[in-house]
């Protein structure tokens, strides 16, 4: 962490954005390392350790918010830890100097967990309730960035530079329908996107191959085989890289308007922390520059197409989309319903294997039961607890 303060340190940024800071000395660090040029900061609180989100601007935040996702983890799986830390997205709304009322979202879906996906729905809900407030936020009429770690610089060049996923991830790949529900319900552009066009593998020279080619053609900022936290390190042989490995999984949203234009997308933070064997994250970071300028008099006239949003069944989601969501929300509500008899048997085997091993005492005390007898009670009630587990 004293390495990601140093680095914020050094650059000139408008806006920062903190995501996983599960320790409020991390926060504190970093507040305290960019105080000469971030002086306003929010820390999020949610749940019982925190939402680890928060933000830092050279402009004054006007107000803040923060949103608890109603579908966010099983309370039942504590060491996956997103149920009990209160997932949700923050936001601040910032008073920048040339396009007026800029609202930052600072968000992190629910992880994976393995191969065995089991929250896809969850993200989907995430995603779904997402969108409506950025949809919200864009009714308004406000300038709208979606981010997860970001800055903004303003140069009198009226230029914004964010950057985006040091320290967490969208979780999502750009195929996924979460990504859909931002980009064509929440109609926010993907700024990497929109500079890269969809990279073709058939055009990366594979003969040529280096770290800063690889990770700015396919834009991956994820099991990067340059990447030390990375599953697929190479270790500079390059094995994994021409097996094209890796996932973009980091994004800059941002609502694409007249007074806000991406013109520079690129992948940093792909070297080593200095004086070290590491990277900084187990994510790369993402820079998008933005052209800015002030709405001008024959725009603020104009009757603003934000109004749109106001309808609920205004979207450019797809009727398949739709039905795969549904899908996945029907299946999740399948494996809820599993689960509650699950437990529900387990309560009854706990109930059982108490009775029987008050029973088994009773008569060991009266007839003096031996050792083989108490063994056979016990696998009697361990057994019961396999067909609960079974029935599963």
């Amino acid at each position: 962490m004293k390495a990601v303060a140093e680095v914020l340190q050094k650059e000139d940024y408008d806006i920062i954005t903190l995501q996983e800071i599960w320790v409020s000395k991390d926060f504190e660090l970093i507040k305290e390392a960019v105080k000469q040029t971030l002086p306003y900061a929010k820390y999020f609180y949610s749940g019982a350790l925190g939402s680890g989100l928060a933000i830092l601007s050279r402009f004054p935040i006007i107000s803040t918010s923060y949103h608890r996702y109603a579908l966010n983890g099983n309370p039942l799986k504590f060491l996956h830890g997103d149920y009990y830390v209160g997932k949700g997205v923050g936001s601040a709304l910032v008073n920048h100097p040339v396009i007026g009322l800029l609202e930052v979202f600072n968000t992190h879906l629910h992880a994976g967990y393995g191969p065995k996906d089991q929250y896809k729905a969850h993200r989907a809900t995430e995603c779904w309730q997402l969108a409506n407030i950025l949809r919200s936020s864009a009714a308004m009429g406000r300038q709208i960035v979606m981010v997860y770690n970001t800055r903004l610089f303003d140069e009198q060049k009226r230029i914004l530079i964010l950057r985006y996923g040091q320290s967490g991830d969208f979780n999502s790949v750009p195929s996924s329908f979460n990504y859909r529900l931002i980009r064509d319900h929440g109609f926010m552009s993907d700024s990497w996107l929109q500079m890269h066009g969809d990279p073709d593998a058939n055009q990366f020279n594979l003969d040529e191959i280096t770290a800063d080619s690889y990770t700015q053609f396919f834009g991956f900022t994820c099991n990067s085989p340059y990447n030390t936290f990375s599953r697929y390190f190479d270790h500079g042989d390059n094995t994994n890289a021409k097996r094209l490995l890796g996932k973009r999984l980091d994004y800059i949203f941002y609502r694409y308007s007249p007074q806000l234009k991406c013109i520079e997308s690129r992948v940093v933070l792909t070297d080593l922390v200095p004086n070290s064997s590491m990277s900084y994250s187990d994510h790369f970071g993402v820079v998008s520059v933005f052209s800015t300028r002030p709405q001008d008099q024959t725009e603020k006239e104009m009757a603003p197409i934000s109004s749109l949003l106001c309808h609920p069944n205004y979207t450019d989601l797809s009727p398949m989309i739709v039905q795969d969501i549904l899908d996945e929300l029907n299946l999740d509500q399948s494996r809820a319903k599993k689960r509650s008899i699950l437990c529900f048997n387990h309560r009854a085997a706990n109930n059982i294997e108490l009775q029987s091993w008050k029973i088994a005492n009773y008569y060991s005390n009266r007839v003096r039961w031996g050792f083989n007898e108490l063994c056979i009670a016990a696998d009697a009630c361990l057994f019961n607890r396999w067909i609960c587990i079974w029935s599963h």
